[in-house]
């Protein structure tokens, strides 16, 4: 394809919009879902809405398994690695985690703070799995314009969501010269 080509110069122009679409901070940050926000956003400039919302799916996935690294769920049924289990088996492991850390430690705002944002970040999970993936992925859905739209809005909020997590501050000791 010719680098004056028409469609070399959506895919070009679209391929940079995933960026943008999804924002420098996600795009940054998650550098391994670069490739399906860019997809993401190819296929909905094109008016391929069901492929808008496959690989939206996907770049929700990224955000997913992140979500479990940052709370520390290395492996699903404590013998298959977070990077090859399936969407359900993650979400069960995210919800026992989160009812771990609620039932666990001191109890206090920040932890609140922290249990908010994760609740409704594996409830976003939750929603995606059974509103797009699971009938995308299953051949069980065709999306048309306005579905794949809000498939893409809702993914790129959801990912601009993640890069928020709240971390547990550090403790920083001071060493006193004896």
């Amino acid at each position: 394809m010719k680098l004056g080509h028409p469609a070399f110069q959506l895919r070009t122009l679209t391929g940079r919009l995933g960026q943008y679409r999804f924002g420098d901070a996600v795009y940054d940050r998650f550098w391994d879902a670069r490739e399906d926000m860019a997809a993401a956003t190819d296929c909905y400039a094109t008016d391929n809405s069901t492929a808008t919302v496959f690989h939206s799916m996907r770049v929700v996935e990224h955000g997913m398994r992140f979500l479990a690294r940052i709370l520390k769920i290395r492996k699903v049924k404590n013998t298959v690695p977070i990077e090859y289990a399936d969407w359900g088996n993650i979400l069960k492991e995210l919800r026992a985690k989160l009812e771990h850390v609620r039932s666990h430690g001191p109890k206090g705002p920040k932890k609140e703070k922290l249990l908010q944002f994760y609740s409704a970040a594996i409830d976003q999970c939750e929603y995606f799995n059974n509103e797009w993936r699971v009938p995308v992925s299953h051949i069980r859905g065709k999306y048309s314009e306005p579905d794949a739209r809000a498939a893409l809005i809702r993914a790129r909020d959801f990912m601009n969501m993640l890069i928020q997590v709240p971390r547990k501050e550090k403790r920083h000791e001071t060493k006193t010269k004896s």
